[in-house]
């Protein structure tokens, strides 16, 4: 399984990255799904314009389509996964490495699943990706 960022979400939900291009298993976390939808129904900052993921989902050729993929994801383009599947080891990974939850989250659904992580550029590094090392799971950065 691979676990993948609200970005690569996106672009998978929109059908501008295809599913095949990453493997057979693609997963997201309730939290990183929740940022996906929280940017795609949120209205606008009125100071700063639509955030990152807005922008990519305005840019795309059929933006209502996309949310609407996004809203009721198909299973075989992407699982979103239910933490009380991994709570135990979302705990674990959460005390030992004294990471915020979403970090947690992504961790434990990797570790849980035996599964890799894949985020897009503007999500990389950080300390999970320090304990997704620590941890032994692959970590990979993809520029989208």
């Amino acid at each position: 399984m691979i676990v993948v960022d609200d970005h690569l979400a996106l672009l998978v939900l929109a059908e501008a990255l295809p599913v095949a291009d990453l493997g057979d298993d693609v997963a997201t976390t309730s939290l990183w799904y929740l940022r996906l939808v929280a940017a795609a129904t949120g209205p606008p900052s009125d100071m700063h314009g639509p955030g990152r993921l807005g922008r990519v989902l305005g840019a795309l050729p059929d933006p209502a389509a996309a949310l609407e993929r996004i809203l009721h994801p198909a299973p075989a383009m992407l699982t979103v996964l239910h933490p009380m599947e991994f709570a135990v080891e979302m705990a674990r990974v959460q005390r030992e490495q004294r990471l915020n939850l979403l970090a947690a989250e992504t961790l434990g659904a990797a570790l849980h699943h035996d599964g890799s992580i894949l985020v897009a550029a503007p999500n990389a590094g950080g300390p999970i990706q320090v304990a997704a090392t620590a941890l032994r799971i692959a970590y990979t950065v993809r520029n989208s």
